[in-house]
């Protein structure tokens, strides 16, 4: 296992993350455990931010490596967010925290 994380550091230098997620303790989280692979990580709290950090990288010809997404976000959801970034193709994971409550009573 340790050659494997040691190959998925290899390139980290060149590397980049968007990360959305309106929770900032989630989006810290992520970025902890992203750093390791990725030279830069940006983290934005709702798609409209995002989208727009996004395409200011794109036309700058250094568009993120990765977008890692909620897909229930303020102004803009995750899903929506993705879908209009689609200049490029682009690696993305996409994640939900959504519980569904019942009622004990």
């Amino acid at each position: 296992m340790a050659n494997s994380i040691q190959r998925l550091k290899e390139g980290a230098e060149t590397r980049s993350v968007l990360i959305i997620d309106d929770d900032p303790e989630i989006a810290e989280s992520l970025s902890r455990i992203l750093r390791v692979f990725f030279r830069e990580y940006v983290i934005a709290s709702d798609g409209e931010e995002a989208l727009a950090l996004f395409y200011e990288r794109f036309k700058a010809s250094n568009p993120f490596t990765l977008v890692v997404t909620d897909l229930e976000l303020p102004k803009l959801g995750g899903s929506d967010s993705s879908a209009k970034s689609a200049p490029s193709p682009l690696p993305s994971l996409s994640s939900s925290s959504r519980h569904t409550m019942k009622r004990l009573s």
